[in-house]
């Protein structure tokens, strides 16, 4: 008789862990996506059956915890296994039927006509976002109104670099730039405009779409279209770019494994004749193929600048000089490549320069290979600043050689004459001999150049007496992006500085 409660204790006991086992399973493999009353963006995942793909592709945008409102749209073509589950396993989804099988494009623009937000993200169902991916395509598109579309850096998920940006020759040919390479090596991480990019994670302005109508419908049921689109853009007056800190692992093709001759693959070919078709004016003006340094990115005017480092801007003038031209260089239209002598990749800087579109080129592969790369590329560029006399002798020589360009010399200071005075006062003989090196270093160095700039009437002289027939421009250190109107100038009455002012009134 106890043995037989002790069995049906036993049995109750496991029969509750069960129970409860199962509704923590339950709990845990049951996403809830977070309502928002207004949406600033508009996930739209088209899909066809794979659940499974589904469900992971939402569980890493909840994972990813984006800071913005926003809602998730299914756009469920005829899926036989996914219908029911969708909303079974996700709440808060929001699912539209769609009569079409395997059909991208119409999926896409039924869909958006239901979405709320400002802005439409179409993502692939064979996805998984990384962190803070959202918000740095926000942050690109918001920042310059004339950006219609940002796209993500796209990761195969054996890590490798699947897409930095698109390319289309102008045979209508695509290229994923990048593909199977390091996806942290510099020519991949700066933002750039880019011909197109894959439709697998891309933002686009609500307002333009609507105002473009959408994906051209001649591509159905897919393949060209996003690429099409991208030209729409362009020619109504808008830019595509590429976000290389918004990061997409894309199991490529998930639900196309067939090949390019059958089912929807066929259609590569089919719509690339639409597209050379539609678009054969603009294409002309696209590169030939297989010049890739030329056509990763539309800037067709390149500076070259090198410095001794990558600038810590808020630290010291000189670098905040450099800065502030790096800057712009690229507001007038500059594509730029910045080589920091050190080839290191110095934070915050090394990103600050990236997202406001500037190469860096950095890293041990640059450092070994520098003299080659620069013999291969120099040709590609209309323009060469350097700056400081250790640059100028190291590379004057090798740049002169292979490039026929401008070459422009900044040394921020004469440091000859710097150091010659700094001999009148110390007498330390050092100093003179130092002086004495530097006056042969940069007169060689400005005979080479073809434009100097110098700081300040003094050195504007010095350099004008020896070199006459040379363009020398007097610029200041820095320039000021704001005038400041509300500043107190007569120094006395500026309460914050009357120490200062102590001091220099009592040590006269």
């Amino acid at each position: 008789m106890i043995f037989n409660k002790k069995c049906l204790l036993i049995y109750r006991i496991h029969k509750l862990f069960i129970i409860i086992l199962f509704f923590i399973i339950k709990k845990c493999i049951i996403l809830k996506i977070p309502l928002f009353y207004k949406p600033l963006v508009s996930i739209i995942i088209p899909v066809h059956n794979n659940f499974r793909y589904t469900y992971n592709c939402i569980s890493s945008i909840l994972k990813a915890k984006p800071i913005v409102p926003y809602e998730i749209i299914i756009g469920n073509d005829m899926s036989i296994e996914n219908a029911k589950k969708i909303e079974q396993y996700i709440k808060n989804i929001i699912v539209h039927n769609n009569n079409n099988k395997n059909n991208y494009l119409m999926s896409c623009n039924e869909v958006a006509k239901f979405s709320r937000g400002k802005y439409i993200l179409f993502l692939n169902n064979d996805t998984k976002v990384h962190k803070e991916w959202l918000i740095f395509l926000l942050k690109l598109i918001e920042s310059d109104k004339k950006i219609g579309m940002v796209g993500s850096k796209l990761v195969f998920p054996n890590g490798k670099l699947q897409e930095a940006g698109g390319i289309i020759w102008n045979n209508g040919e695509c290229l994923k730039f990048g593909s199977g390479y390091n996806l942290d090596l510099p020519e991949y991480n700066y933002v750039k405009e880019v011909d197109y990019i894959s439709g697998s994670s891309i933002l686009i302005r609500k307002s333009i779409w609507d105002k473009i109508g959408g994906f051209d419908k001649r591509y159905i049921p897919g393949y060209y279209g996003e690429i099409d689109f991208a030209f729409e853009l362009r020619r109504n007056g808008y830019k595509v770019i590429y976000q290389p800190k918004s990061v997409v692992e894309y199991d490529e093709g998930i639900s196309k494994r067939n090949s390019l001759s059958s089912d929807i693959k066929k259609y590569q070919i089919i719509n690339k004749k639409k597209f050379v078709e539609k678009w054969k004016n603009d294409l002309k003006y696209q590169k030939e193929q297989g010049n890739t340094f030329l056509s990763r990115d539309r800037g067709y005017n390149r500076i070259f600048l090198i410095d001794s480092f990558v600038p810590s801007y808020n630290k010291n003038a000189g670098y905040r000089c450099t800065f502030m031209y790096l800057n712009l260089f690229k507001e007038i239209g500059l594509q730029v490549t910045f080589l920091p002598n050190d080839f290191q990749k110095l934070e915050p800087y090394t990103t600050i320069l990236q997202q406001k579109g500037i190469e860096v080129l950095y890293g041990d592969w640059y450092k070994k290979n520098i003299e080659n790369w620069l013999k291969n590329n120099l040709k590609y560029f209309n323009f060469v600043y350097l700056e400081r006399p250790e640059i100028g002798l190291k590379y004057i020589d090798l740049i002169r050689q292979h490039f026929s360009g401008k070459i422009f010399y900044f040394p921020h200071d004469i440091h000859y004459i710097r150091l010659s005075r700094e001999y009148n006062i110390t007498h330390d003989e050092l100093k003179l001999n130092q002086s004495k090196m530097y006056k042969k270093i940069e007169m060689d160095i400005f005979s080479k150049v073809d434009i100097i700039h110098v700081v300040g009437n003094y050195e504007y002289q010095v350099l004008k007496e020896k070199f006459d027939k040379k363009i020398i421009r007097n610029i200041p250190i820095y320039i000021y992006d704001q005038q400041l109107s509300n500043v107190e100038k007569d120094f006395t009455k500026r309460k914050k500085y009357n120490f200062c002012w102590w001091i220099l009134t009592f040590s006269k």
